[in-house]
């Protein structure tokens, strides 16, 4: 089974206790979707947001983010051990977060300044603002908009 680049990034508000995320598999055609939450931490949405992307596909991946968190994920995850310091509704997230990626190679790469970041990043702080308006979702990326996205 070839090797997916999946395409992930998180915007988590502080302020506002919110997140949104977007995870774009870097294929032809490419695929994706983005959504948030509310009322969560940095860790709990770095972690929820790559276990959506991981359960919404399968085979080997190799993860393209700049978000230091989820790189950190990725660590961890290779490791088996979760990342220190996790209170225990992101520890639940992480058991999650285990499952899905359970039995598939994981590889990273930092996400370099560009277009295709760019988009995601956009994405995910629109998927932050809708979350912080009417809660918690997720949703498919439509394909007219995917189509948009520089190769």
């Amino acid at each position: 089974m070839p090797v997916q680049r999946l395409l992930l990034a998180v915007d988590h508000s502080s302020t506002f206790d919110c997140a949104g995320f977007a995870h774009v598999f870097l294929a032809q055609p490419p695929s994706g979707a983005a959504g948030g939450w509310r009322r969560t931490t940095a860790w709990a949405a770095a972690i929820e947001a790559l276990a959506a992307a991981l359960g919404a596909g399968s085979g080997p991946v190799v993860i393209v983010t700049a978000n230091p968190k989820v790189a950190a994920l990725v660590g961890a995850l290779r490791a088996a051990v979760p990342p220190e310091g996790l209170i225990a509704k992101e520890l639940a997230a992480w058991e999650r977060l285990v499952k899905a990626a359970a039995g598939r190679p994981l590889g990273f790469e930092p996400a370099t300044a560009g277009a295709q970041r760019d988009f995601a990043a956009a994405w995910a702080e629109l998927a932050r603002e809708r979350a912080k308006a009417r809660g918690d979702f997720q949703s498919p990326i439509p394909k007219p908009n995917l189509a948009k996205l520089p190769a």
